[in-house]
């Protein structure tokens, strides 16, 4: 579904219009589900009182593959984004009941969403493995590109939720740093 380039919280919210099922899994143009049984998990997840279910995965680089675990739920959500946008799913009726995607929030539009969640009680299911394979190339929009919007996407997130101090940076950097 063609957004008309306007960024991606627009290309998702299009998406979203077009979609049909009660389930909303994000994925990326550039990013797969590496395990074949990982929709059925989501699936299982949400409809057995998940909110939201989210897993791990590989940052697939030109020269290795870095795997990424970010492991359950925590007050770090509060500090870092450490989930991945790309496989990461909830119900279109618990999206709905979070006021849906927010394109003010530019590229942190799904720390926003995730945080609405958890301030909100939605138990968050973590997905244990390499399920989501993220490629990393030079026009992904997170990594080194982008700095000055970056930084004033996170300005406006610390502003909406109340936070303060978190440095810029996105899940490679965590991957790379072992979070």
């Amino acid at each position: 579904v063609w957004s008309g380039g306007r960024g991606q919280v627009w290309a998702r919210l299009a998406a979203l219009e077009a979609a049909r099922g009660d389930l909303v899994l994000f994925l990326d143009d550039d990013d797969l589900l590496l395990d074949p049984a990982y929709l059925y998990r989501v699936a299982r997840a949400l409809k057995g009182g998940a909110g939201v279910a989210y897993s791990g995965g590989l940052f697939l680089t030109p020269s290795r593959d870095i795997p990424y675990e970010p492991g359950p739920l925590g007050p770090w959500l509060l500090k870092d984004n450490r989930i991945l946008a790309s496989g990461t799913a909830l119900s279109r009726k618990a999206l709905h009941d979070l006021g849906g995607l927010d394109p003010q929030m530019g590229h942190y539009w799904d720390w926003d969403l995730w945080l609405r969640a958890y301030r909100a009680g939605f138990p968050f299911r973590y997905l244990p493995g390499p399920n989501v394979g993220v490629r990393v190339h030079g026009e992904n929009q997170s990594y080194g590109a982008n700095l000055k919007e970056r930084r004033k996407d996170l300005e406006a997130l610390m502003a909406k939720h109340g936070l303060a101090g978190i440095a810029l940076k996105d899940h490679l950097q965590l991957a790379l740093t072992a979070l």
